[in-house]
């Protein structure tokens, strides 16, 4: 297990340098000039040229890219082009707001598709299999921000209890708040204004994982160890749950972890419906506004997010299947 997690660990160094360049220089290279933008057509060449040196953009393109992956090894990501604030301190702030909304959403996601994927699958062929297939292929259909909107229309607009935009509280804060203080307010401000938006972003991962609970199930119901123990007289209960169920996680458990991290780059549009102000937010204004700094730094850490998580998702097959082996 050692060897593995080192392993993969060395192999995400030449992952991160790819990603750095790729990013880098394609924003680099794409047209407009993040200076002119700030500072307007009227400004002398001189404002230019010492705004330019401020940020080191007077420097080859390969001088720039050394001394900002340099300086991003250590946590240093530059000031904000447009802010003018550090971009460390912008993702910090945003990160968690981004974070929070995808885990909400793959906790709901999970709550729904893992039950009901198991319930399709036992009850294959029946009204509920057929409603619940119907379901999912419409969930993978619709748009995000359609649901985000179709969701504040007739819940937010009808119901006092779903705030329509915004974010006033931090439901983890809250949660921790409420274990150590006994006060329940924070978490359900951070409830209500997170709901809406967690259904909307995992709406897609639901339909998906549903479908793919319910075949991976069908798979390893027709096991010959699942008839076995059915054979020897265990319960319904027992064979679904201790022996079929955690096999046909495995394949589910992949999706979860690679939705997860769709689920982070695809915020964006939900965060936009929702004035979620969230770190996909914060990068999508960013490439409007040439603000290259938050654009690099944002895309490295969603990048890094991804290949952890991913991470995560092989070490967790050894839990749910001892019979894996890294060697």
């Amino acid at each position: 297990m050692q060897k593995f997690i080192i392993r993969r660990l060395l192999n995400l160094i030449p992952t991160i340098i790819g990603v750095s360049l790729v990013v880098f220089f394609m924003i680099h290279l794409a047209p407009g000039d993040p200076i002119t933008l700030m500072v307007g057509d009227d400004a002398s060449l001189e404002d230019i040229q010492r705004i330019q040196a401020t940020y080191g953009f007077d420097q080859p393109l390969y001088v720039q890219y050394f001394r900002w992956f340099g300086n991003a090894l250590q946590g240093d990501f530059g000031l904000s082009i447009r802010q003018s604030r550090t971009v460390t301190g912008l993702i910090w702030e945003r990160a968690g707001a981004t974070v929070e909304l995808a885990f909400m959403a793959m906790f709901i996601s999970i709550l729904i598709s893992v039950p009901l994927g198991v319930l399709t699958a036992l009850r294959r062929g029946s009204w509920i299999d057929m409603g619940a297939l119907t379901v999912a292929l419409v969930g993978i259909s619709m748009p995000r921000f359609w649901v985000g909107l179709m969701l504040l229309i007739y819940l937010g607009l009808n119901f006092d209890f779903f705030p329509l935009f915004g974010r006033d509280a931090s439901l983890f804060r809250g949660i921790f708040t409420f274990f150590t203080t006994f006060n329940p307010q924070e978490m359900i401000v951070g409830f209500r204004h997170l709901i809406l938006p967690a259904i909307s972003l995992g709406t897609a991962a639901t339909a998906l994982q549903t479908r793919l609970m319910r075949s991976s199930m069908l798979e390893v119901l027709r096991q010959d160890y699942v008839r076995t123990a059915k054979a020897k007289g265990l319960s319904d209960r027992v064979v679904i749950f201790k022996h079929a169920l955690r096999n046909a996680m495995l394949p589910v458990v992949t999706i979860v972890g690679l939705q997860f991290g769709y689920l982070l780059g695809g915020a964006v549009v939900v965060e936009s419906v929702f004035s979620w102000p969230g770190l996909a937010r914060l990068i999508i204004n960013a490439v409007s506004q040439r603000d290259f700094p938050i654009v690099q730094a944002g895309t490295l850490v969603v990048a890094l997010t991804f290949a952890v998580i991913n991470l995560a998702v092989d070490i967790s097959y050894g839990f749910l299947n001892p019979k894996i082996r890294y060697d």
